[in-house]
């Protein structure tokens, strides 16, 4: 397996982009395949969240930069920043998307490899990976965080600098910090009306009303308790002087 080859054989921009694929006229589709882009996520870090100061990693001269080497900046400062301050506190884009295609002739290497294989002199080339063109003076990566986490993000844009191909330097600037708050739902439900409580002196005469009405419904009970009894008497009596008539 052939290691990949060092920042330097494509950090130069030569000629135009290669970006287009032709899809109606297949006789142009000279791209076999374009390769998946290594950049896992352009947008990292706290991203609902609001800062008052901006870090941006710009360049200062023209170049290409890999996607390997832009997923290694990002992956660089999301360590450094989420254990030195926390995943809340900063928010990390990448400014730039690697639309370039990489193309490279493909040989031999080690000692005696040119008796294998010599190559062809200038051919196209196979697709090898993206690359993003930048120009000078254009930003690569912002970070947003709080003042007082300066020193921490300055320490971890310096790490990344050393791992892309081309020159650049660390800007800062302020902006206003937008006060985030949480949407509370409030329930539709309607609130129950109070009742009064009653007083002393309600509660005395309810009570009162109460018995009144116990002792009123005992005699009633026992009035109709006599009435049956004197009924049933009569009726019995009744029926001994017809059993005597008949005699």
């Amino acid at each position: 397996m052939v290691s990949l080859r060092p920042a330097k054989c494509y950090s130069k921009v030569t000629g135009p982009a290669y970006t287009r694929k032709s899809v109606k006229v297949h006789r142009r589709n000279y791209v076999g395949g374009i390769p998946g882009s290594k950049i896992r996520m352009f947008d990292i870090g706290n991203l609902n969240g609001s800062f008052d100061r901006k870090f941006d990693l710009i360049t200062t001269q023209n170049g290409q930069i890999r996607h390997n080497a832009l997923e290694s900046v990002r992956t660089t400062i999301n360590r450094f920043l989420g254990g030195e301050i926390g995943k809340l506190n900063y928010k990390i884009k990448i400014r730039v998307y690697p639309h370039h295609i990489l193309r490279e002739n493909k040989q031999y290497t080690g000692a005696g490899a040119d008796r294998i294989q010599q190559g062809m002199r200038k051919s196209f080339g196979k697709t090898i990976g993206l690359a993003a063109r930048v120009k000078s003076n254009q930003p690569i990566i912002t970070i947003e965080s709080d003042q007082q986490f300066e020193k921490q993000v300055r320490d971890a844009l310096r790490k990344a600098k050393s791992r892309l191909p081309v020159t650049s330097r660390v800007e800062m600037s302020t902006q206003k910090k937008v006060k985030v708050t949480a949407k509370v739902k409030i329930s539709e439900e309607e609130e129950p009306v109070p009742v009064a409580e009653p007083t002393a002196e309600e509660g005395k005469e309810e009570k009162t009303e109460s018995k009144d009405e116990t002792g009123t419904k005992d005699e009633t009970g026992t009035k109709d308790k006599t009435n049956t009894k004197e009924e049933k008497t009569e009726s019995k009596d009744e029926k001994s002087k017809d059993s005597k008539d008949k005699k």
